[in-house]
């Protein structure tokens, strides 16, 4: 859903149509791609053990790093040091072991990996890395430059020009631990159906189950059966069943997928657990490949489906408020793909940096006792509404007392839609995001609000794809040339990775990114802020990854 997207409609255009010998892939010099034939020659992996081991030192090469510490700032049993000021250089081994020394790797196992963002080729050549270093206790996170010499590329000179460094002072600092196995190991679905990959289940269910092979599928967790404890719904693509885990008290859970009313078949990428009946327990509603189902909650875990909606298809993200202040709770979905009959055999994201042909979003109001309206038009939520969305939340932006909705959409802009009233006290939103300083473009993925900077404000995250790829070609001469410089800068932004924007009060937004470095989430999905180490600050976890290569060494 994303890669082929990203390589077609971004590089297909410039890269050269010919391949090499069958089963080779283009040569990039063919067509002028001099930098991405250069990125691909690196020897990084060479480059990375060198640091590691302190080993095969090439010769002639220079080393330079930050002479000494700025900014430092201490919370939750760890230490963060920013170091900017630049190093003279130091030659050969002697240059490489001051590094070393300098990371702190002179001890127990540690581990280099990079990106290459930027290639400038010449008679020398130079490429931008960004840098990741960590050993037990000790990360580095920073930009890096080298020069290289040669065909192919020999290293010259390594300059670290930006880092910073988290040290774990506290042996006993926040820290997670992976407890799956213990938590899940005694269901035997477990391994019977999650401990298998992608691949395994790909390769063996019919196409036309729907499973989703880039596994974009969410989970909910909520008090389904009024013990006290969270338990787990975990949704699973076509012809694997999701399913009901009940935590017990000991910690483990038990699997309760079967009389649960819940034990779907169908591809469902999104539930969320809410109560719309007022009844004080949670119900669920299950975005669907085909259709948005609603489901009753007993109040003891079992369910019985209320309403269904196959209009409401090809659903991914769901976040529920009372909008209108009824005192029942509403349901809005957010689309990706424009059913079959909305031309959704056909759409495509057109264009990539802006694309509006997606499937429509829908906010459906309750009425009570589990029926609802389509009201999406009539609350003026259709505006700029076809915008491929992935993610929604809700929260009152502007301090006025009325729930607003943003929403995260792949392939372009963004939407804010704030809410106002008519005299007749009747809701109604206005896509407000160019002025509020939220429009600009992204692979955007899923969004949170908070307060990060406890100014009272209700501040934004876009979870977004980074693309080292992106940031290298996107900028490189060959890229769409001849067309304006403006064009190529919304194909850029498209590869910057995840969004802070800080809340300035009336409906406005700042972009905070940079100065906050939370742009580099990798290949980013869900995000969220919590308080993890509990200072009273929010602290912003992003998930990330995508299907996992045989390589362990790129960043």
């Amino acid at each position: 859903m994303h890669v082929r997207p990203l390589l077609f409609l971004i590089l297909a255009p410039v890269l050269p149509a010919s391949a090499g010998p069958s089963g080779t892939a283009p040569d990039p010099r063919l067509e002028g791609w001099e930098t991405e034939a250069v990125a691909e020659s690196l020897d990084l992996k060479g480059i990375a053990a060198m640091i590691e081991s302190g080993e095969n030192v090439p010769p002639a090469t220079t080393f330079a790093f930050p002479a000494k510490p700025g900014k430092s700032v201490s919370a939750g049993g760890f230490t963060v040091t920013s170091w900017t000021e630049p190093k003279a250089a130091s030659p050969g081994a002697k240059g490489l072991s001051a590094f070393r020394k300098w990371l702190g790797s002179t001890d127990g196992e540690s581990h280099v990996k990079w990106k290459t963002v930027r290639v400038t080729s010449g008679t020398t050549t130079e490429t931008e890395q960004i840098f990741h270093f960590h050993r037990d206790g000790v990360e580095w996170n920073g930009t890096a430059v080298l020069t290289w010499a040669g065909d192919p590329p020999v290293l010259r000179s390594l300059k670290l020009t930006r880092a910073e460094k988290t040290e774990r002072v506290a042996p006993a600092a926040l820290h997670f631990t992976d407890a799956t196995a213990a938590v899940m190991s005694g269901c035997p679905s477990w391994a019977e159906q999650y401990l298998h990959g992608n691949t395994y289940w790909r390769n063996r269910l019919e196409k036309r189950m729907g499973y989703l092979k880039f596994g974009q599928t969410g989970l909910a967790i909520a008090d389904v059966d009024g013990d006290g404890l969270e338990d787990l719904y975990s949704c699973q693509g076509g012809g694997l069943p999701n399913r009901l885990f009940l935590h017990q008290p000991d910690g483990t859970v038990k699997d309760a997928t079967a009389g649960s009313g819940l034990d779907i078949l169908d591809c469902t990428q999104m539930a969320l657990f809410v109560d719309l009946d007022n009844d004080g327990d949670a119900d669920a509603v299950l975005a669907l490949l085909g259709s948005l189902c609603i489901f009753e909650n007993d109040g003891k875990g079992k369910f019985t489906r209320r309403a269904i909606f196959p209009k409401v298809a090809t659903g991914f993200g769901i976040a529920a408020t009372d909008y209108d202040g009824d005192g029942d709770t509403d349901i809005y979905v957010c689309r990706y793909f424009a059913s079959p009959g909305d031309g959704g055999a056909l759409a495509k994201p057109l264009p990539a940096f802006d694309a509006n042909n997606g499937g429509e979003n829908v906010l459906l109001r309750n009425e009570g006792k589990f029926q609802f309206t389509d009201v999406t038009a009539a609350t003026g939520l259709d505006e700029n509404n076809h915008r491929y969305s992935y993610a929604c939340v809700w929260d009152d932006v502007n301090n006025d007392g009325l729930p607003d909705l943003y929403v995260a959409n792949d392939f372009g802009r963004n939407n804010l839609y704030l809410q106002s009233r008519g005299p007749d006290g009747a809701p109604h939103f206005k896509d407000m995001a160019d002025a509020a300083g939220l429009a600009g473009g992204a692979f955007g993925m899923s969004a949170s609000t908070g307060d990060f900077n406890r100014d009272g404000l209700p501040d934004i995250h876009l979870g977004a794809m980074w693309s080292s790829a992106g940031y290298r070609i996107t900028r490189a001469d060959p890229f769409r040339k001849g067309e304006p410089e403006a064009l190529r800068g919304k194909y850029f932004q498209l590869a910057r990775g995840n969004s802070l924007f800080a809340n300035a009060g009336g409906g406005k937004f700042t972009d905070v990114s940079d100065a906050a470095g939370i742009r580099l989430g990798r290949w980013a999905w869900s995000c969220l802020f919590a308080d993890a180490n509990n200072d009273g600050w929010e602290d912003l976890l992003v998930a990330n990854g995508f299907v996992t290569g045989e390589g362990q060494d790129d960043l």
